[in-house]
């Protein structure tokens, strides 16, 4: 199961027990997340094509060699949340496989199977050079025979509803033993078209072919280093593959002065064209991107005063009326850039898209590869995967893949309900106790009472780092952040600021300016048994005896899982008492930023109910509410601690989260130099 599913647990014994009147089914969770370490060092990651047949999964390809630490070679299928599919194994994959080399581009049939080119020599250890196919589970199709395969690079793919294959690469190549140009055609059992005009854009072993597109009337354009009679960048070829010589597109002027790397054909047939060239037709246009009329003229509405880009954009995605890009620059239009940014309808600069900073292992060359936006039935419908050689993106570490949603924006993960939704009814009687029984020593219960009014004081902060790391702080509303700082960085946390004394990083703090301050007086309405301080010479542990049993029912209905009637018994911790012994058996969990929680390596717990510092592996989970159920960790009643740090402290602020035996969270406090308060 994916670390992003929902599980449920066994009911464990000695706790309160959920007799649903249904069989409820696991519902995935909305895979907005993308969970994982990503590629290797190194490792590139050239495309990302989403499945033909469920649009919850990818195909990523490239040059590396594990994927989210398991060994996935040049090729693996993934859930968008992250999860491996297991159904796929391409098991060596793609031989040569380094960076710039292997597999570089994939593309789907109807079947399910794979088209895959590139520079390579052999797939699973069989020569296959530059073309092969691949069956939906990961194996080589051998029905698909290429014989010698291309001499030259192969670029991309592109299957037509017939299920020929058009195939794009470098320039005077050779099929199988067969001379050919920078466009073929293959049958669909891997043998030449020879009906296919597979020799009209010959070219030199300069020419690259890097992209085709099949217009409805079965005419092609396509776009790369290439010229043909007279005109670069961007062609019309006639349905054969020759080229469209009286076509108006053709015949309305020379095309561009440089390299067209990638183009998409607008609903209203307009062609928003990028690559690295300054003119179109002969006119100086924005640099490294155009708009073109279906009749081949320049369309200048689009921005005919900007200055374009400072470097070559190598691929586009529509998204609406607006154009998502790859680039190598650092400016467009004059205002400064990332490597993805967003440009609007009329060509201007989109400065509602967050352009995110990418860092590099290996510098600004070559970096960001591809970029695919998701579609049709999934709830991550407009998501963006984009795919290269990095390690980091706007803050958060992301290796050679990160998803973002549509306005560039790394978002968390949020579980969902089970279906059909059950409504949960609790009768509460009272809350369980935390008795110390000690040898010949009665139980004692300790009423906790506020002394004080507990506040929160959000500030902004300043932060330089001094070794390149996360930086990580409680919001205002209780909610873990935390960013990836490079060394000597200073980052500023501005209003709403971050709560008092919640800022940790390797570096440099300083508190500035208030920014809010909220205060509130707890109003216990039961008081909280907690256990009594033991003297050293007390080797007795403590256990959890709950002086009556909780039995929820649950009746489906099609609404959220929610508690009808909240217990009336609202714990408010006040003071930690000192040197408190830990209830055995029953450690809780601690949730560190990012939502990640995490177990104990080893049966005990410090005070203050958090977790004996451990080196443990842990799973993304996502933000916590009152009344949602932790279903993987039921059974574990007691408390769990959200703390700021990678490593705890019994100071705070952290929030402490009351779950019971169920895995349900009954209240969420904030708390901090002893003092709680209920979020």
């Amino acid at each position: 199961m994916s670390i992003n599913r929902l599980r449920i647990s066994p009911t464990p014994s000695n706790t309160a027990t959920i007799t649903p009147s249904i069989t409820p089914t696991i519902t995935e969770c909305p895979g907005i997340c993308f969970s994982g370490t990503g590629t290797n060092d190194f490792g590139i990651v050239s495309a990302i094509l989403q499945d033909r047949f469920d649009p919850q999964k990818v195909m990523i390809v490239g040059s590396f060699s594990t994927y989210n630490g398991i060994t996935k070679r040049t090729m693996v299928r993934s859930y968008t949340d992250g999860e491996i599919d297991n159904t796929f194994d391409a098991g060596v994959g793609f031989a040569p496989s380094f960076v710039q080399s292997g597999i570089t581009e994939v593309s789907q049939q109807t079947d399910g199977k794979y088209v895959c080119t590139g520079t390579y020599s052999s797939f699973r250890g069989v020569s296959r050079n530059h073309i092969c196919r691949v069956n939906y589970d990961g194996t080589l199709d051998t029905s698909f025979v290429v014989g010698t395969g291309y001499t030259r690079q192969t670029l991309y793919s592109l299957i037509q509803s017939s299920g020929k294959i058009l195939v794009c690469s470098v320039g005077a190549n050779q099929y199988s033993g067969t001379n050919i140009g920078a466009l073929s055609r293959l049958n669909t059992d891997g043998s030449l078209d020879t009906t296919f005009n597979n020799i009209d854009l010959l070219g030199t072993s300069t020419t690259l072919l890097s992209k085709i597109h099949e217009n409805p009337d079965g005419t092609f354009y396509v776009c790369g280093n290439l010229t043909k009679s007279g005109r670069r960048g961007i062609l019309k070829l006639n349905s054969d593959g020759s080229y469209a010589s009286t076509d108006p597109f053709n015949t309305s002027g020379v095309g561009s002065n440089g390299t067209i790397a990638d183009f998409q054909v607008q609903a209203d047939g307009k062609l928003i064209c990028v690559g690295d060239f300054s003119r179109y037709n002969g006119p100086i246009c924005p640099r490294s991107i155009v708009r073109i009329n279906a009749d081949g003229t320049r369309d200048n509405t689009f921005n005919p005063t900007n200055s374009g880009a400072n470097n070559n954009i190598f691929e586009v995605e529509l998204q609406g009326s607006k154009y998502v890009v790859c680039s190598f620059s650092s400016t467009y239009s004059g205002i400064s850039t990332n490597q993805v940014f967003r440009i609007n309808a009329d060509g201007s600069y989109d400065f509602s898209f967050n352009d995110g900073n990418f860092t590099f292992a290996l510098g600004p060359e070559d970096t960001i590869q591809h970029s695919t936006i998701l579609s049709g039935a999934t709830n991550d419908a407009g998501y963006i995967f984009i795919g290269g050689l990095f390690t980091s993106y706007d803050g958060v570490l992301a290796n050679n893949i990160v998803k973002m949603d549509k306005d560039g924006y790394i978002k968390d993960c949020d579980a969902v309900p089970i279906t059909p939704t059950p409504t949960l009814t609790r009768t509460p009687t009272q809350t369980p106790s935390i008795t110390s029984t000690p040898t010949n020593t009665p139980t004692n219960t300790i009423t906790s009472t506020p002394t004080q009014t507990p506040c929160i004081n959000c500030y902004e902060y300043s932060f330089t780092a001094s070794t390149s790391g996360l930086l990580s702080w409680l919001d205002c509303d209780g909610i873990m952040t935390d960013t990836f700082v490079n060394s000597g960085d200073t980052y500023q946390i501005t209003c709403l600021g971050a709560r008092e004394g919640s800022v940790s990083g390797t570096g440099t703090i300083v508190q500035g300016a208030l920014c809010s301050s909220t205060c509130i007086t707890p109003t216990p309405t039961a008081s909280q048994p907690i256990t009594p301080s033991v003297s050293p010479t007390n080797t007795q542990t403590p256990s959890i005896s709950p002086t009556n049993t909780t039995t929820p029912t649950m009746t489906s209905t099609s609404t959220t899982p929610t508690v009808s009637s909240t217990p009336t018994l609202t714990p408010e911790i006040t003071s930690t008492p000192t040197n408190t012994p830990s209830p055995s058996g029953n450690c809780p969990y601690t949730i560190y930023s990012h939502g990640a929680i995490r177990a104990t390596c080893s049966d005990y717990c410090n005070e203050n109910y958090l977790i004996q510092t451990t080196t443990c592996s842990s799973q993304p989970y996502g933000s916590l509410s009152i009344g949602d159920f932790i279903y993987g960790f039921a059974g574990q009643s007691g408390y769990l601690a959200y703390s700021n740090v990678s490593t705890d402290t019994n100071t705070g602020p952290f929030i402490i989260a009351d779950i019971d035996g169920t895995g349900e969270i009954l209240g969420l406090y904030v708390c901090s130099g002893g003092s709680c308060i209920p979020l």
